[in-house]
């Protein structure tokens, strides 16, 4: 007869105990295993694909919007330019690197414009302006695409990638005998863009449908010499005669006297616009250079006569607002309904004078001529 040692069995229990425990703790280790190379698995290569995604998503919008930026402009539009930062997928359970960081900034350039057009009454005026002015550079160091690089300056808008650039889209579309050139000035002061958003607003100061030009010269900086070259090789295309001189670029308009479109748009920054309301701003234009219709006129008898005097500012484009005054010799001659014989440009830079010649001695010429007193 066998008899059972009570030592054996309490053993025998326990073990059996033992192994249920185990099991339980192998199971969740072998599930926690399968978690973690799933989860290993998704971080190392969907995780990335989907943050890829979102990059692409977001260098579309950027392009497009700067594109945007370009019609507004050639509309002579007060602009307000916004654009989010990437929004990546929410990924409560995985890595994901922090928001790509948005650069937007403004870089100084010099332009210098030398031209003639020709008023009414085949008057030639010769305008002449130089100075600093703005090139808008915008970049968005992505996580897992290449960093992209987007430079405005004076109407083309570039895009650089790597060593490469290329050439997005004109301010305006190319015509026959026709250009624009697009003067944009920004505070180099003024942070525009960070990793959540960018923000620009810029408003237009000078803007005009272009005048015929002849025999106008153009010289401008770019950013380098590789973005002179491109420029160089697009006016090539476009017909004119340019060159290359290091980061500079110098193109002829009108040549041969044949006349040609010529036309400027002049835009700048909100933080500008507060300092060309101050009137403490270094590049306001002074509006010195301007045009009229009739600047001299000699009148013998006739009691009223309209005259439209134009007005334009440095860039040649009508200038709105300009307080333009009626001068005669002899002082004899009035400015029916006018105070003080000053007219107020309207936004066609045209002020319209009726003259009253009937205080003037009978049989005398009189001279007439007309002064900008202030404007803008």
């Amino acid at each position: 007869m066998k008899v059972k040692n009570k030592k054996d069995n309490y053993y025998n229990n326990d073990n059996k105990m033992n192994n249920r425990a185990v099991s339980p703790i192998l199971g969740m280790v072998f599930v926690m295993l399968i978690t973690l190379t799933t989860w290993s698995i998704i971080q190392s290569t969907q995780v990335p694909k989907w943050l890829k995604t979102a990059e692409i998503e977001h260098s579309k919008k950027v392009e497009m919007s700067l594109r945007k930026l370009m019609e507004y402009i050639d509309a002579g539009s007060e602009i307000s330019l916004a654009i989010d930062g990437v929004q990546y997928p929410v990924l409560p359970f995985f890595l994901t690197p922090p928001p790509p960081y948005m650069s937007a900034h403004f870089d100084d350039r010099t332009f210098t414009a030398d031209f003639n057009i020709t008023a009414e009454g085949g008057k030639i005026h010769h305008f002449h302006f130089e100075g600093n002015y703005s090139a808008l550079v915008v970049e968005i160091y992505y996580n897992l695409i290449d960093h992209e690089k987007y430079i405005f300056e004076f109407g083309k808008l570039f895009k650089v990638i790597g060593d490469k650039a290329i050439e997005i889209k004109e301010a305006a579309p190319s015509k026959t005998n026709a250009t624009t050139f697009v003067l944009l000035k920004g505070d180099p002061k003024n942070v525009i863009a960070s990793q959540a958003s960018m923000l620009m607003k810029i408003k237009p100061k000078s803007i005009g449908s272009g005048n015929a030009v002849v025999n106008g010269t153009i010289k401008f900086q770019c950013s380098d010499e590789h973005m002179a070259e491109m420029w160089n090789e697009s006016l090539g295309k476009m017909g004119f005669h340019s060159k290359r001189d290091g980061k500079y670029v110098t193109v002829k308009i009108g040549e041969s006297q044949t006349a040609y479109n010529l036309r400027f748009l002049h835009y700048v920054d909100e933080m500008v616009e507060a300092k060309y309301k101050a009137k403490d701003f270094a590049e306001e234009p002074t509006y010195s250079d301007y045009i009229t219709a009739t600047s001299e006129i000699k009148l013998q008898g006739v009691m009223y006569t309209r005259i439209d005097v134009r007005v334009l500012d440095q860039y040649a484009n009508p200038l709105p607002g300009a307080l333009v005054k009626l001068i005669s010799e002899p002082d004899c001659v009035e400015a029916v309904g006018l105070k003080n014989k000053t007219a107020v440009t309207g936004s066609d830079g045209v002020a319209t004078f009726i003259i009253d010649v009937t205080g003037c001695p009978a049989g005398e010429p009189v001279n007439i001529w007309f002064n900008v007193t202030s404007g803008g």
